[in-house]
Parts: C-alpha cells; sequence; structure tokens
C-alpha cells in the first residue's frame, strides 16, 4: 500500500514541471487582484450596483474564487503532497506583489473619488461663503432662470455638491439641475436638522408583543436664491426609520424629486 501510493507521488512529481507551477502561482494572483480590482470600482460608484455593477460582483466573485482555489489546490498542496517544484522564491515575491496590488487598488479605488469631492467642496465653500446672511431668512424669492442648485448644511455651516460617486451616490447628483462648478450655482438646497420622534412600535409578529419603539427623523429644506440669500420656498419632510434607527442625517431626507419640482416649478411639491 506504502509503495503504491510512493509510486504515485513519483508519477505526480515527474509531471508538475516548474514552469507549470510558476504559471499556477501567477495565474491565481493575477485573478485574485483582478477580482479585488473589480469590487474597488463597483465601490466607487462608476458602474451601477442597479445594473452592470451586480455582474461585476458576480464576476468579482467568481475570480478571487479561483484565485484562490487556484493558489490552494492547484499549487500549494501539490508542493505539499506530491512534492511538485516550487515556482521559486523571486517569483513567488512577484505573485505576492501582485496581490498586494490588488488589495491597495480596491481600498484606493474608493478614495480617489472621495478625496476629489472633499477637494472640490473645499473650493465651493470658499466661493460661496460670502453669500451667507445670518438671521431669518426673507421670503417671496423668485425662481432664477436656468437654475442650477448645490447643498449646504445649515448645521454645519458648510457647501457641497451632490455626492456624485462611490456607494454613497445619491439620484439628485444627476440632475439637470445640479450645479457642476460655483459659478454655475444660483440656488442653494439647504438642510437642518428638526430631530427626531417616537412614531410607533415595532412588534414581534408571532407573539404581537412589542419590541421596540420606531423613530421617525425630520428635516426642514430651503430653497434658497444665491445671489441674495433670500427663501424661494421651504418644507418640512419626515422620514420614518429602519428598527434599530433612532436618528439620521438631515441630508438623507433630501429627495430628486422634491429638488427637480422646485427648480422647474418655483415651489416644493407639497405646497
Amino acid at each position: 500500500m506504502g509503495y503504491a501510493s510512493n509510486n504515485v507521488n513519483e508519477y505526480y512529481k515527474h509531471r508538475f514541471t516548474q514552469k507549470g507551477m510558476r504559471g499556477k502561482l501567477i495565474a491565481a494572483a493575477i485573478l485574485i487582484a483582478l477580482g479585488c480590482v473589480l469590487f474597488g470600482l463597483v465601490m466607487t460608484g462608476l458602474i451601477s450596483l442597479g445594473g452592470g455593477g451586480v455582474l461585476f460582483i458576480l464576476l468579482g466573485t467568481i475570480l478571487l474564487v479561483t484565485g484562490i482555489l487556484l493558489y490552494f489546490v492547484g499549487y500549494r498542496s501539490r508542493v505539499k503532497q506530491y512534492d511538485a517544484p516550487k515556482a521559486g522564491k523571486a517569483l513567488s515575491r512577484v505573485a505576492l506583489l501582485i496581490v498586494i496590488a490588488g488589495f491597495l487598488c480596491a481600498f484606493a479605488l474608493p478614495v480617489v473619488p472621495a478625496v476629489v469631492k472633499s477637494v472640490r467642496d473645499g473650493s465651493l465653500n470658499q466661493a460661496l461663503q460670502s453669500s451667507v446672511r445670518d438671521g431669518e431668512l426673507e421670503r417671496g424669492a423668485s425662481l432664477p432662470e436656468d437654475p442650477k442648485f448645490v447643498l449646504y448644511d445649515m448645521d454645519a455651516k458648510k457647501f457641497h455638491y451632490p455626492q456624485d460617486s462611490g456607494l454613497g451616490k445619491v439620484p439628485y447628483a444627476d440632475s439637470v439641475y445640479a450645479a457642476k462648478s460655483p459659478e454655475e450655482a444660483n440656488i442653494v438646497i439647504a438642510y437642518s436638522d428638526e430631530g427626531t420622534s417616537k412614531g410607533g412600535y415595532w412588534y414581534d409578529e408571532n407573539s404581537g408583543k412589542k419590541v421596540a419603539d420606531e423613530f421617525v427623523q425630520a428635516a426642514r429644506i430651503y430653497a434658497i436664491r444665491l445671489d441674495d440669500w433670500t427663501l424661494i420656498d421651504s418644507m418640512l419632510v419626515t422620514k420614518a426609520l429602519p428598527k434599530g434607527s433612532t436618528s439620521a442625517p438631515a441630508k438623507s431626507l433630501l429627495n430628486k424629486y422634491d429638488i427637480e419640482t422646485l427648480c422647474s416649478t418655483g415651489e416644493f411639491p407639497d405646497n
């Protein structure tokens, strides 16, 4: 029995060449790196999760799993079990660098849009902060021609563009009314936190017993003319929060339909 096993090992040992083992190691590294890059691209928002993003996630998963299996089953296990030739230290380092590069890309790709947005928002703040007026907003402003909006957090007192990349991308970032530069902007969609309140209860479906309070987040949304900081319209919006959540950012209550209705009619839709 041991003799037969030794024969099998000798057969496989001669069958596996160093060139073939090197190819398996590099192929495994490339597949893993490509899988990481695909996940990084999805995280940037350049690929929509609602469309091709699902296919990219599936493809990335397949590449990662295939690469890992190829390394552990196609390379490492054959080295240990059949004493197959190793790829060599130099090539092993190259394979490791390929995998590390893939992981770095997966983390770096989503960071790049965030850095770009931070720089753009900084420039926007510098250009528009002088337009802000303290005190109560004067009402009755008219809608400017060719309205283009930017956002303003009234609690943090900061301007920013709509998030236009990454998993945090919002639908109104693609609006025809969204400003792309400070020079374009003539409307400010501002928002402030109006706090949370209890809106009901969560019940266990089987027992009917209360398991948690339901909370409702409120926010005040303003449309302001940038040139004289006067109010075009405002509205109070509320949103029931998921189970376990007790608050949400006021910004999360902004809605593409509300903003586009304001920019086309001069009023928010519930007025």
